[in-house]
């Protein structure tokens, strides 16, 4: 039991210790993507959709840095509503 409480209290002094052996810097993304995707029989920019991301990265020199980067993008296009376009399928 001893053992166990002097072993519980070096973890805290040791990682109470201000250790700095890598320097990453992080941040947020976002944006507004207007894009037209090619092939879906709808033409224009009509849908505006977030561009969302975080990253992280590293300097190893002092003319190279690193970046790892996650992004969503939500693409698409908005198909207007018409009178001859049926929204429902009826089967009999």
């Amino acid at each position: 039991m001893r053992l166990i409480s002097i072993l519980f209290t070096l973890f805290f002094i040791i990682a109470g210790q201000n250790i700095n052996a890598q320097n990453f810097v992080a941040g947020f993304s976002v944006g507004l993507a207007a894009t037209q995707v090619d092939g879906d029989g709808y033409g224009g920019f009509d849908k505006a959709g977030p561009i969302i991301g975080i990253w992280v990265g590293r300097s190893f020199q002092d003319n190279w840095f690193g970046r790892f980067e996650l992004r969503y993008a939500q693409k698409g296009s908005f198909a207007k509503e018409s009178k001859t376009t049926t929204t429902y399928y009826r089967m009999r």
